[in-house]
């Protein structure tokens, strides 16, 4: 008999279109808008002063390479900063100088490498298969959130603690929690 760890998860995995095929997605795309908002943190109304940026995610998994291009409004005209993050490196090429002249590619810190790590580790067509592969890997109690019971399980994923939560009534990965120090 399956254990209900066991079982919660495969059932995630199952949604998600299974084992197999998510064990063979190794590049993926994602677009998306971030929304930045600046805000202080004294006793003074916050002027809340946000700006988008486009992002284009690219991700290749089995060479460990991230690829991070945002665009964002910068005077009358959309500018264009590109990431390009490894393993254990990363070069970021910044918009065109003011005369036009591009910009040449300047190494990024090590926050940069850690918040690859951290992407590649929790995005969803790769936790669920990571916790599978876990040593760790147990049960907790079922929590609610909003009405919905959700089981909870708790692995070690590429180094960090994590409690991972699938919601009882379709079986859907519903949210992954952790803890990572940010230099």
């Amino acid at each position: 008999r399956k254990s209900a760890t066991a079982a919660a998860l495969d059932t995630a995995i199952a949604r998600m279109g299974g084992q197999e095929t998510l064990a063979r997605i190794e590049r993926v795309r994602f677009e998306m808008m971030t929304l930045w908002q600046r805000l202080t943190f004294d006793s003074r109304p916050t002027d809340l002063i946000s700006t988008y940026e486009l992002h284009s995610d690219l991700r290749n998994y089995p060479l460990v390479s991230w690829r991070n291009t945002r665009r964002f409004v910068s005077g009358p005209q959309m500018q264009e900063m590109t990431d390009i993050v490894q393993k254990d490196a990363g070069i970021r090429r910044f918009p065109p100088t003011p005369d036009g002249a591009a910009s040449p590619w300047s190494p990024i810190n090590v926050a940069y490498i850690d918040e690859r790590k951290e992407v590649f580790a929790f995005a969803p067509e790769r936790l669920l298969l990571a916790a599978h592969a876990a040593s760790d890997l147990r049960a907790l109690s079922d929590t609610t959130i909003a009405g919905q019971s959700h089981a909870r399980l708790s692995a070690t994923i590429d180094g960090y603690p994590t409690t991972i939560l699938i919601r009882r009534s379709d079986g859907f990965l519903a949210m992954a929690r952790y803890h990572a120090g940010q230099p």
